[in-house]
C-alpha cells in the first residue's frame, strides 16, 4: 500500500489524501479559516482527480460542536468541489449524546449544501471505510474497506508523529463565494 500524503498539518486539524481519497481529521475547535482551507484542499483534490474523489472526514471525540457560522462555512465548503466529490463519509468518535448531535449536524449540513453526492455518518473508521471504498478507484472493486481503514489509520499515525510535516502542494485559488 502506498502511504497517504499529509497536505495540511495544524494543531486543530490535518488533511491529506490516499490516492483518490481525501482524508481530513478534526482534532480541535474549528475556525472559518480552517474550513476555507478544507475547501481549498477539496479543490486541490478535484484538480488532481478529474474523474472525482471521495472524502473521509474524521472528527475526534474531544472536538466541540461547531458554532452556527462554522456550520454555514462547512456547508459552503461542501459545495466548492461538490461536482467532483463521489461520496463523503463522516465519522464521529464520540459516543452517546455527542454522537447523536453529530449525526443531526451532518444531516443539517447536508440540507444547507446544494451538492447532491452521497454522504453518510458513521461511528467507526472500519464501518465508514467499507462504505466509502465503493466510491474509490475506477471500478467498485478496486479498493477494499480494510485497505481504506489501513490508509486512514496510517494517516493518523503519521500526523501524530513528533516532527510530522505537510508536503508542499500547489493550491488552487480560494473561492470566496
Amino acid at each position: 500500500m502506498a502511504a497517504p500524503r499529509i497536505t495540511t498539518l495544524e494543531p486543530t486539524y490535518a488533511t491529506g489524501n490516499w490516492n483518490d481519497l481525501f482524508i481530513g481529521v478534526w482534532r480541535g475547535a474549528m475556525t472559518v479559516n480552517d474550513v476555507r482551507v478544507w475547501g481549498v484542499e477539496h479543490q486541490r483534490m478535484a484538480a488532481a482527480f478529474p474523474r472525482g474523489f471521495a472524502s473521509f472526514v474524521l472528527v475526534e471525540k474531544q472536538v466541540p460542536l461547531p458554532e452556527h457560522e462554522i456550520r454555514r462555512a462547512l456547508a459552503r465548503g461542501m459545495d466548492l468541489a461538490g461536482s467532483s466529490i463521489r461520496a463523503m463519509a463522516g465519522i464521529q468518535e464520540a459516543r452517546g449524546f455527542a454522537a447523536a448531535v453529530f449525526h443531526s449536524l451532518q444531516t443539517a449540513l447536508s440540507s444547507l449544501a446544494t451538492s447532491t453526492y452521497p454522504r453518510k455518518a458513521f461511528g467507526t473508521v472500519p464501518d465508514a471505510a467499507a462504505w466509502i471504498a465503493l466510491y474509490l478507484g475506477t471500478t467498485p472493486t478496486d479498493v477494499s474497506g480494510p485497505a481504506v481503514t489501513e490508509a486512514v489509520e496510517t494517516f493518523r499515525t503519521m500526523i501524530a508523529a513528533p516532527g510530522a510535516t505537510a508536503e508542499p502542494t500547489p493550491r488552487p485559488r480560494i473561492s470566496r463565494g
